[in-house]
């Protein structure tokens, strides 16, 4: 298992999310947190919380959490749902695995917001490399 300083110097090559403002706060065996401050740039024209930033945060978490472990994780299917607005603030995405084998894994990725409210729940099943 790596530890949360090796985890965030792998993904400093991950420009889009740790440009995005995502950071990663917490890593175990069964999943991984990560977090960001939602700012005007991140704003649709509704000024809530864009889907893409919603999208991008979770599946760092899925990231983060798969890779922990030293194998070369990618996605191969997203699936999320927008449960309710996110407005500006801190934002947090928990990824948990679901399952694992040798060549695939699935997590369950939420994402809340500041006062705990769901705004987004994302499905993933990853293919490990390694």
């Amino acid at each position: 298992m790596k530890t949360i300083e090796q985890l965030r110097e792998f993904f400093r090559a991950d420009r889009f999310a740790t440009e995005m403002g995502a950071v990663i706060t917490a890593c175990g065996e069964e999943g991984a947190t990560v977090e960001m401050t939602a700012q005007e740039q991140h704003l649709n024209a509704a000024g809530t919380v864009q889907g893409g930033a919603l999208f991008t945060l979770a599946d760092f978490a899925f990231a983060v959490a798969a890779n922990a472990g030293g194998v070369l994780t990618v996605s191969l299917q997203n699936s999320i749902s927008f449960l309710h607005p996110a407005r500006p603030g801190r934002l947090r995405a928990e990824a948990r695995r679901i399952s694992e084998t040798r060549r695939t894994c699935c997590y369950e990725v939420s994402v809340t917001d500041e006062s705990g409210r769901e705004a987004a729940r994302m499905t993933v099943v990853g293919y490990r490399k390694g």
